[in-house]
Parts: structure tokens; C-alpha cells; sequence
């Protein structure tokens, strides 16, 4: 996804959930044309792009809060015992 489109979808992962739903929606109906097809479809992968994209940064954002919790948590001792 380039930038500009980036900078374009300013809305929330909810958001562009309920419109790739639209967007399959669309897909399925006969009467749509090539052309609105792959509209449709080129947005709907956009959004795809966009959802992956925070979904990773999401799971980043645990991973990192999980290291914090360890970090402060103290040893169990079956863990001091593992490290000698």
C-alpha cells in the first residue's frame, strides 16, 4: 500500500472489517460489472492490507508488554534452578 493510501484510510480496524464485509458483499452480486469488480476488489485488498498491518502491529505490542511483565515478574525457583 503506498503512503498516499495510507495517509487516505484513516479509520479504525473495526471499521475496515465491516467494509471488507461490504466489499464481499458486492463481490457476490451478478449484476456487477468487470470494471466495479476489480474497484471493489483493489479496495478490499487495501483493507486487507491495512488489517494485517495492525494486526502485527498489535501482536508487536504484546510480545513487547509480555518481555516487560517477565523482566519485572521475580524467578520462580524452578527458573533459578534452570539457569545454573
Amino acid at each position: 500500500m503506498t503512503d498516499s493510501k495510507k495517509e487516505k484510510m484513516n479509520i479504525t480496524f473495526e471499521e475496515a472489517l465491516a467494509e471488507m464485509e461490504k466489499a464481499v458483499t458486492k463481490l457476490e452480486e451478478p449484476s456487477l460489472s468487470f470494471s466495479d469488480s476489480l474497484d471493489t476488489y483493489e479496495h478490499f485488498a487495501e483493507l486487507y492490507t491495512y488489517c494485517q498491518e495492525q494486526l502485527n502491529s498489535g501482536q508487536k505490542r504484546i510480545m513487547d508488554i509480555d518481555e516487560r511483565i517477565r523482566e519485572l515478574s521475580p524467578k520462580s525457583e524452578e527458573e533459578e534452578e534452570d539457569e545454573e
